[in-house]
C-alpha cells in the first residue's frame, strides 16, 4: 500500500492524524516530543477470514524460514491492532471553519484512513529497555543494520514533477528539505 514497514525507519515520513475528540483532550500532549499510536489493521486482507490466520509466518528477513506470527511485527495478526512510536511535530486545534484536532507526526508507518484506537505518550523511562538488558534474534538484529535501496520509478517521478509544476506549494507538508522540490 506504499507505507514504510517500521516508521522510525523512515523518519522524514510525515502525517496528519485526525482525532475526533474534544480539543481539551489533547491538553499538554505538546509537552512531549514522541507518541504511541495505537490502530486497527483495517486493509489487512486476512482479517475477516480467521481460518486464512496462520500461526506462523515469514519474515522477508528469513528468506522463506518461518517463525511464529507472535515474535514478528506483521500485521496479519489473529487481533488487528498495531502500535508505532511517531515524533509529534504539532497540534492543530479546532477552529470555527474545521472541528477536529490534528497531530502533525514523522516517523509514521500508517496509511490514509487507519482508524486510530487511541494515543500515548511515549515516556523513555517507561516505555524503553536498557541496551545491555534487552537481546534479539540475530534475523532482527541483521535487519536493523542492513539499508535498503528505494527506488522512484520514472513514471512516478514524472507525476510528481507534473504535480508540482501545478502547484509548486503541493508539498509544502513534507517540507522542502527533503531534496530538490522545484518544477525545473
Amino acid at each position: 500500500v506504499g507505507t514504510p514497514r517500521q516508521g522510525l525507519l523512515a523518519p522524514h515520513a510525515r502525517g496528519r492524524l485526525a482525532l475526533s475528540v474534544e480539543d481539551d483532550a489533547v491538553i499538554g500532549l505538546d509537552d512531549y516530543s514522541h507518541i504511541w499510536v495505537v490502530f486497527v489493521f483495517h486493509l489487512n486482507t486476512k482479517r475477516f477470514s480467521p481460518q486464512l490466520k496462520r500461526n506462523k509466518v515469514s519474515p522477508p528477513a528469513l528468506g522463506g524460514k518461518k517463525v511464529g506470527v507472535l515474535s514478528t511485527r506483521t500485521p496479519h495478526r489473529f487481533n488487528p491492532m498495531g502500535m508505532t512510536l511517531c515524533k509529534l511535530e504539532g497540534i492543530t486545534r479546532p477552529t470555527k471553519f474545521c472541528k477536529k484536532t490534528f497531530l502533525e507526526v514523522t516517523g509514521l508507518d500508517l496509511v490514509d484512513g487507519t482508524p486510530i484506537l487511541d494515543i500515548k505518550p511515549y515516556v523513555a523511562e517507561y516505555d524503553s529497555v536498557d541496551p545491555e538488558e534487552m537481546t534479539l534474534p540475530s534475523w532482527v538484529s541483521g535487519g536493523l543494520s542492513t539499508r535498503r535501496q528505494v527506488t522512484i520509478a520514472p513514471f512516478a517521478r514524472d507525476q510528481l514533477h507534473n504535480i508540482l509544476c501545478d502547484n509548486p506549494k503541493a508539498l509544502d507538508f513534507y517540507g522542502t528539505h527533503r531534496g530538490d522540490a522545484s518544477c525545473q
